[in-house]
């Protein structure tokens, strides 16, 4: 790969060198033609004078603004193994060998369980400051020890509150939590989805890891919606898709699961209005159609969960109305009169059919609705 690398590397240098002579053999020649001309005619030299700008008669050289771009070459498959899937390797080994260190050492009786989480944290730092060093030279293995160092923090805060039990459940998931949060903070900084991606599992499956008691499913939906609302904002505002996806499915699946049924059905309406009707709009404006579908889908769904125990059809409507609205506005912005069935989904290309599904099945949801009144 080396060789490969400096044969890369000699080729770009020559082709600068190249260009660089050829450049100042014009100047050269132009220069030499401008003092010949003079000592013929007998006059003393003139400076030339400073053509207008706009004109066009400038015959100096003109230095080009920007270096020429030469073609990317793409990673060989020796290149592929060595930078990524070795990483990929090393990274795993390295998280689980920071689970067995704890687990022996829970085994042994070496140390106490809260100096074995504390030590597993600070090595967690250790590792993700030295990815944080490394990142502005080598990007790709800088996030990788990040991400790396994050997973162990994750790891000690899991098995200091589930392991151990040194830690309540519920400051173990705030725990969880501050650390997604702080490491979608440094993706947001960087700007690497993957770490982002990886902030948001960690965020919206703490519950899942650590929850036992499922009598707090307001409290459950609250927490949901704090992380959903920080984690969607990056990913919005990084236009991170693969990460909206995952707060999508997150948002309403782990509610789905955990607060459908035991959650008061005014906290499962107002939780399922707020996060379809933002979900629709996001995915309607970036047409990331597996975004819209979660939220069209998750929205609805739970509005009419909360319908069954809700006995506020009026409510309902209101509901129903809202999560219609992201919809029927991206419609009427919409040069587009009837949809057109396009399979590029390009920006210019009009309507895709999924959005034309939302325009015509809102309509017949909303009835529902209306029929409850």
């Amino acid at each position: 790969m080396s060789d490969d690398r400096m044969d890369r590397l000699e080729r770009r240098l020559q082709l600068l060198e190249d260009q660089v002579r050829e450049l100042a053999g014009k100047r050269g020649s132009r220069e030499a033609g401008r003092e010949a001309g003079t000592l013929r005619s007998g006059e003393p030299e003139r400076q030339p004078r400073r053509p207008a700008p706009g004109t066009g008669s400038d015959t100096a050289p003109r230095v080009p603004s920007e270096l020429p771009r030469f073609p990317a070459f793409p990673l060989s498959s020796e290149q592929w193994i060595g930078q990524r899937v070795l990483l990929a390797i090393g990274v795993v080994a390295l998280i689980l060998a920071a689970g067995y260190l704890l687990r022996l050492s829970f085994d042994r009786g070496w140390i106490s369980p809260i100096m074995r989480c504390v030590g597993g944290a600070v090595a967690g730092i250790v590792v993700g400051g030295v990815g944080w060093r490394l990142q502005p030279r080598y990007r790709t293995y800088g996030a990788a020890l990040i991400g790396c160092g994050a997973a162990i923090i994750y790891l000690s805060v899991w098995a200091a509150a589930r392991l151990y039990e040194v830690l309540p459940p519920t400051t173990g998931i705030v725990g969880l939590a501050l650390v997604s949060i702080a490491l979608a903070m440094i993706a947001y900084a960087i700007d690497i989805e993957a770490l982002g991606t990886t902030a948001a599992l960690g965020a919206f499956f703490a519950p899942l890891l650590l929850g036992r008691d499922s009598a707090h499913a307001d409290v459950l939906l609250l927490y949901l919606t704090c992380m959903a609302a920080g984690l969607g904002w990056v990913a919005a505002k990084r236009r991170w898709r693969q990460t909206m996806a995952v707060v999508a499915v997150s948002f309403f699946g782990v509610a789905y699961a955990g607060a459908i049924n035991r959650g008061t059905p005014w906290a499962v309406l107002v939780y399922g209005v707020i996060g379809g009707s933002v979900g629709i709009h996001v995915g309607l404006r970036e047409r990331w159609w597996e975004t819209r579908l979660l939220s069209f889908t998750g929205g609805w769904t739970l509005l009419g969960a909360a319908s069954h125990h809700l006995g506020h059809p009026v409510a309902v409507l209101a509901a129903a109305i809202i999560l219609a609205a992201p919809v029927w506005i991206y419609a009427l912005r919409s040069n587009q009169v009837m949809p057109r069935w396009t399979l590029t989904g390009g920006a210019e290309a009009g309507w895709s059919i999924g959005e034309a599904f939302y325009f015509f099945v809102t309509p017949l949801l909303l009835g529902w609705a209306v029929h409850g009144v």
